[in-house]
């Protein structure tokens, strides 16, 4: 993609495309990579908000929880 700030280019171009516009709201999925979440904001502004997939959600708290101390591997996380 030739870099960051062209991947986020050719992000809003994907909306744009789809039928986004400035009065659209949008809503952000992903691993919450800093790059992606500045580029959403670069693009979009306040039009988005970004919220981590629960996969790496689950992943991260699972590797917090190891280096807290708090919980014994992952046994804290269970499906209900």
């Amino acid at each position: 993609m030739g870099g960051v700030d062209e991947a986020g280019q050719q992000w809003k171009a994907c909306v744009v495309e789809a039928g986004g516009g400035k009065n659209t709201e949008l809503h952000c999925l992903g691993d919450g990579a800093k790059w992606i979440v500045r580029q959403a904001v670069k693009q979009f502004g306040e039009q988005a908000k970004f919220l981590v997939d629960f996969y790496h959600l689950s992943d991260y708290l699972g590797a917090a929880s190891e280096k807290i101390g708090k919980a014994e591997g992952k046994s804290w996380f269970r499906q209900a």
